[in-house]
């Protein structure tokens, strides 16, 4: 961290490194771009693990040093995204924290960034009392170690390292393009465009796209507009985001392309042009890269308003952390690929001999299961013939059993007057019975009623109605009778029970 007297400004210089270009912006007292120089230190885009590519970028960054004079200055380092990985946690404070530990552990798998360890560095910053905003970036440990030789035996001072894509995330906050809602913008290149969503200064999102060529980049951009509204309106808190243009770093034949591409697709998506500083504008500045202008420029502007600006991720303190670890430590970190190794070479010989014992004895087995197979044929025919028995007699039982309203109308039978002759019987869903009927010589109604309240398996035995009909040469009483049926004095057979048997029935005269 640089410290600052109001009285004098230390100068700054800024490297922007990707795998094939290194840019070195130099800044006056003010923090304002003065100059940017560019080599190509790796034309041939060698792989970055082999100790020759680690000397060019040497060569190369000595060469630039000794030319502009900056020995000893202090420097900040952009890593373009295809060197860094970043990821963004937004939430509340528990939620962030297990999300760091998860991405922790993941930061082990990412290939894209070669074999071997990775090295984490994170921010994170308060919006109130709950909710956080953290951002993770994860490089290959190796080669962060060679980068970090290469500015050392050039005399330079490393003081901070940062994606590239958080330091365009920066100058687009300083410009007050995001201040409003969040904007999606591009950095494209030949073969690669990196996509990212900025808020207030704020890096929401990085999201690189591979493809063969600026055709297929701009396609994959529009497909994947949908996808990137829907995720800044859920997870990153931005109700009501349009998102409906995308600010487009690159050559103009890159940007005339996806213009095409996304001006006739069915959303209509607007491509702009990101309004440069004014310092910016100069013709020295002329044919170097837009998104390399915009990240070396942010980062002399956040020493110049440190309030403002988000700071860089603690990737240098966790990288100067790794150094200082014993000499047991780096032996175990450097040997245990090859101890893993032999131990996994052990475990398949292993594996392979114990695959033969199994073997032949597979194949003993298999003389005496082909034997029982036979049998258990036979017994699963008897067993089927069994079956088939089975469900013959359940059939037959479900057919010969008596509906519920014939057992009910039988067992109710003998309590009537033998001169009643029941007109109508209902039984209903809740369990209650109505009889309705005529009597002749005289009223008996009553003489029912008690039949009725003797059964155990009747209740709430009431008389609706009793009314006389007829003539007086022949007279006849009407009744009705409701009572309620203890369905669960019903035997498995479906017959009714009497705990006090048939004998206990009144005799109702004939």
């Amino acid at each position: 961290m640089l410290h600052r007297t109001k009285s004098k400004r230390i100068q700054v210089a800024t490297l922007w490194l990707d795998p094939t270009d290194l840019y070195v912006g130099v800044h006056d007292s003010n923090g304002e771009l003065a100059s940017i120089h560019a080599v190509r230190w790796n034309p041939e885009n060698a792989s970055l693990y082999h100790v020759e590519t680690a000397q060019c970028l040497t060569q190369a960054l000595q060469g630039l040093v000794k030319q502009l004079g900056l020995q000893r200055y202090p420097v900040k380092l952009c890593l373009d995204d295809s060197l860094c990985v970043t990821r963004v946690t937004t939430g509340e404070r528990s939620e962030v924290e297990r999300e760091l530990e998860n991405i922790q552990v993941r930061s082990q798998l990412y290939l894209s960034l070669g074999l071997g360890d990775k090295l984490t560095g994170s921010l994170r910053e308060s919006n109130d009392g709950q909710a956080e905003y953290a951002l993770t970036s994860i490089v290959n440990l190796q080669t962060m170690q060679w980068i970090q030789n290469a500015i050392h035996q050039s005399r330079l001072k490393l003081i901070s390292i940062e994606p590239v894509a958080l330091a365009i995330t920066r100058a687009l906050g300083l410009l007050g393009l995001d201040r409003e809602q969040p904007i999606l913008f591009a950095s494209v290149g030949s073969k690669r465009c990196d996509l990212a969503i900025a808020r207030s200064g704020r890096l929401m999102l990085s999201y690189p796209i591979a493809a063969e060529d600026s055709d297929r980049i701009a396609k994959q951009i529009g497909s994947h507009m949908t996808r990137l509204k829907r995720f800044c309106q859920r997870y990153r808190l931005q109700e009501g985001s349009k998102l409906d243009s995308i600010y487009v770093f690159g050559d103009s034949n890159a940007k005339s392309k996806i213009h095409q591409t996304l001006e006739s697709a069915s959303d209509q998506i607007k491509t702009e042009s990101v309004p440069l500083p004014s310092a910016l504008q100069a013709t020295a500045f002329e044919g170097f890269p837009e998104s390399v202008l915009m990240a070396l420029w942010s980062c002399g502007q956040s020493e110049r308003n440190p309030a403002e600006s988000l700071s860089a991720p603690d990737l240098l303190d966790q990288l100067l952390a790794t150094q200082h670890r014993s000499i047991t430590e780096r032996l175990l970190t450097t040997i245990w690929p090859a101890g893993v190794a032999a131990a996994l070479i052990a475990c398949v010989l292993v594996a392979q001999w114990a695959n033969h014992r199994r073997l032949a004895n597979r194949i003993e087995e298999l003389a005496t299961f082909t034997a029982d197979i036979s049998m258990m044929e036979q017994e699963l025919a008897e067993w089927e013939l069994k079956d088939r028995f089975v469900q013959a007699h359940e059939a037959l039982e479900k057919e010969l059993q008596e509906p519920l309203w014939v057992q009910v109308v039988q067992t109710l039978a003998p309590c009537l007057p033998g001169n009643a002759r029941l007109d109508s019987f209902t039984l209903s869903d809740s369990s209650t019975i109505s009889l309705r009927g005529t009597m002749t010589e005289g009223d008996k109604t009553y003489e029912m009623l008690a039949a009725l309240k003797q059964l155990p398996y009747i209740q709430e035995v009431a008389v609706e109605s009793v009314s006389s009909i007829g003539n007086a040469s022949l007279e006849q009483f009407q009744f009705e009778v409701k009572c309620k049926l203890l369905v669960s004095q019903l035997t498995p057979k479906g017959s009714m029970v009497s705990h006090h048997g048939e004998d206990a029935l009144p005799k109702t005269s004939e």
